[in-house]
């Protein structure tokens, strides 16, 4: 049925109903006003029953409104009852629709969920593929740029060499798994260059300078150490030769540029150990160098500049430093046995648990210097500037400490015992008597008889006697 006969349909539907109303009206109406007579017209009629007649006719009336008043609350019953049912329906189909549609939107957000989580595993799987293409990329770049720097390394132009240093540097700096690598590149070329170095000016010396025919004081030399750590080592002497040097520079500058690139190793790079054993590196500019556990066994670092260097823990042993500037220099923890530091300048050091066991330390100056914990043992110290150093817990045995300056330092718990400290200059019977000394310790001439040192020889005396009887 079209839209036009429904709506005739409810017209002639509310035509119908209002003639039915307007019957019911007028029937209503006849009934109440005529309704007494035609029912009871014989009795209203009746002369006799005058005074009774109103009681008919209302009473008569009052039945008829209160039926209709029964229909019409009937109705409205009806009208209620139909209405609670009908909005219980509603109420039903409601909720059964909100049922449904809370069931939909939970299959949507499902569904949604579903969708955001594999866009999200898309997304991943693409990022990390993006990722290892880059890293392939890098890794590429990387590679290219690492071989044209070597090949820059191995050219006989200087400039040339500079830049494959400074381009192997930043390569460094951007990829951190080429860090060991190019450390160990760097070293190997200042070793290799180094020692060209060392041949050249060998060669130099020997033809401006006669080799003494026999022992005692030569030159130079090519001796190796007994146990093999060493580089071809030249004696005091060599300095003499300065003028044969004068018109070959101490330490070429690619060399140079190199040291300086390995002694700018960031914090990240604190595992790599940097070798330079065994290299010439006399003269070189480290100044404020990172170069913590580096392997420098064997190498010449005569007259280099150290000052405020990192050199916690590197192994120094027979390095030759003599002339070196050490000052402020952080050597805590190195193995400098054997070392020849002679006139090494070591104000204000760190040396704490330093080895420098049968080092060469004459005439060095120690002013300031901390050497808290250090093993000195057959050390020569003769004629060093000990000024003010912190000696505290070293150990000094056998140690020779002829014309040393001591003046002001620190020998608490310090274990002189063997040490020479014959003709020592600004000693006090105070200081001493802070250390452990021994009988076989060397003392200036009058303080033998010391009593209170005498004392301390005793306790101290007694004391290692347990130790080793313990020991045994």
């Amino acid at each position: 049925m079209d839209e036009p006969e429904k709506k005739k349909l409810k017209l002639w539907k509310l035509a119908v109903g209002a003639v039915v109303l307007l019957i019911l009206i007028a029937a209503l109406i006849w009934a109440l006003l005529l309704g007494p007579w035609y029912f009871e017209g014989d009795r209203v009629r009746d002369s006799t029953l005058a005074p009774a007649a109103g009681l008919i006719i209302t009473g008569f009336r009052t039945m008829l409104i209160t039926l209709v008043a029964a229909v019409v609350a009937a109705l409205g019953l009806y009208y209620t009852y139909r209405n609670h049912t009908l909005a219980q329906q509603q109420f039903k189909e409601a909720q059964k629709q909100f049922a449904k549609q809370h069931e939909q939107a939970q299959e949507q957000f499902k569904l949604a969920q579903q969708q955001f989580m594999h866009a999200q595993e898309q997304f991943t799987h693409t990022r990390e593929t993006d990722r290892k293409q880059a890293d392939l990329t890098h890794e590429g770049q990387v590679t290219e740029r690492y071989v044209e720097a070597v090949k820059l390394l191995s050219s006989d132009d200087l400039t040339q060499r500079l830049g494959g240093i400074y381009s192997l540097e930043r390569i460094m700096r951007d990829s951190k798994k080429d860090r060991a690598t190019i450390v160990e590149v760097l070293a190997g070329f200042v070793r290799c260059s180094s020692s060209k170095v060392w041949d050249k000016r060998s060669r130099v010396a020997s033809r401006g300078r006669e080799r003494p025919e026999s022992g005692g004081n030569s030159l130079h030399g090519n001796v190796q150490d007994q146990d093999g750590e060493g580089p071809r080592q030249w004696d005091r002497a060599r300095f003499l030769l300065g003028d044969v040097f004068s018109s070959d520079p101490r330490l070429p500058e690619d060399v140079q540029a190199a040291l300086t690139v390995l002694g700018r190793k960031e914090d990240g790079a604190a595992g790599l150990i940097v070798g330079l054993h065994k290299a010439c590196l006399s003269g070189a500019d480290l100044k404020g160098a990172n170069l913590n556990g580096a392997d420098m066994r064997g190498t010449d670092l005569s007259e280099a500049d150290l000052s405020h260097a990192n050199l916690s823990g590197t192994n120094m042993r027979r390095a030759f430093l003599s002339c070196a500037f050490l000052s402020e220099a952080d050597l805590n923890g190195a193995d400098l046995t054997k070392a020849n530091l002679e006139g090494a300048c070591l104000s204000e050091a760190k040396l704490v648990d330093a080895e420098l066991v049968d080092a060469n330390l004459k005439g060095a100056k120690l002013v300031d210097a901390t050497l808290s914990g250090a093993l000195l043992s057959g050390a020569d110290l003769a004629q060093a500037d000990l000024w003010g150093a912190q000696l505290t817990g070293a150990k000094l045995c056998g140690a020779d400490l002829e014309q040393a300056d001591l003046a002001d330092a620190d020998l608490k718990d310090a274990d002189l015992s063997g040490a020479n400290l014959t003709k020592v200059s600004g000693l006090t019977v105070e200081q001493l008597l802070q250390a452990k000394l021994s009988k076989t310790t060397q003392l200036p001439p009058g303080w033998v008889q010391n009593h209170e040192i005498q004392a301390n020889i005793t306790h101290h005396g007694a004391g290692n006697e347990q130790a080793q009887t313990g020991g045994v």
